[in-house]
């Protein structure tokens, strides 16, 4: 709100200026809001641990249309030991890794399809567990869904994933393959 005021003998003049207790209300409101916004700021952490979370997403949705795409099996591998995913191609029906590779990212100028958490990008975060019917992988058949070691449909799964400050379950359905993302901290 603006007010008008008058002084003795300056009828003609008019000044123009903001009450004690305008100014007072928006300072206010800028401190609540500084309060709200700067812890936040100090957990860059947990959006790196939201960045692995996303890329993990990702890499398996782009595996399972990769195997609808191309009409063969895919496979998204993950290491615990290790805090990688690696995506997969060939005949995973032998049992014999020779017989497998590791695809190359379209994205990446070819370099292969390999995700170390352990990078400096996703700070900290750990891969915690990973249990797609008793295996550390999830395979896609050629029309993207997700089946067991022994080409059955898969019951899916989950992978746990922690981080300073943030805990995810990220979980591949059965029969679809959907994949959903719960954060487990409250």
């Amino acid at each position: 709100m603006i007010r008008e005021s008058r002084q003795p003998g300056k009828s003609t003049d008019r000044q123009r200026a903001f009450t004690l207790i305008e100014i007072l209300i928006v300072v206010a409101l800028m401190g609540l809001a500084g309060a709200l916004v700067v812890p936040y700021m100090g957990r860059s952490d947990s959006l790196q641990t939201q960045a692995a979370v996303r890329a993990i997403v990702a890499d398996i949705s782009f595996a399972q249309f990769d195997a609808m795409a191309n009409q063969t099996t895919r496979r998204v591998e993950i290491n615990v030991s290790d805090n990688s995913l690696r995506l997969l191609g060939g005949d995973f029906t032998t049992g014999d890794p020779a017989d497998t590779f590791v695809l190359e990212d379209p994205l990446a100028g070819g370099r292969e399809f390999i995700l170390d958490f352990d990078d400096d990008r996703y700070g900290g975060t750990q891969i915690e567990s990973a249990n797609f019917d008793g295996e550390s992988f999830i395979t896609f058949d050629e029309v993207g869904g997700p089946v067991d070691s022994a080409f059955q449909p898969s019951a899916g799964g989950v992978i746990t994933i922690t981080g300073p400050h943030a805990r995810y379950e990220i979980h591949v359905g059965a029969f679809t393959g959907r994949v959903t993302v719960i954060n487990t901290l409250p």
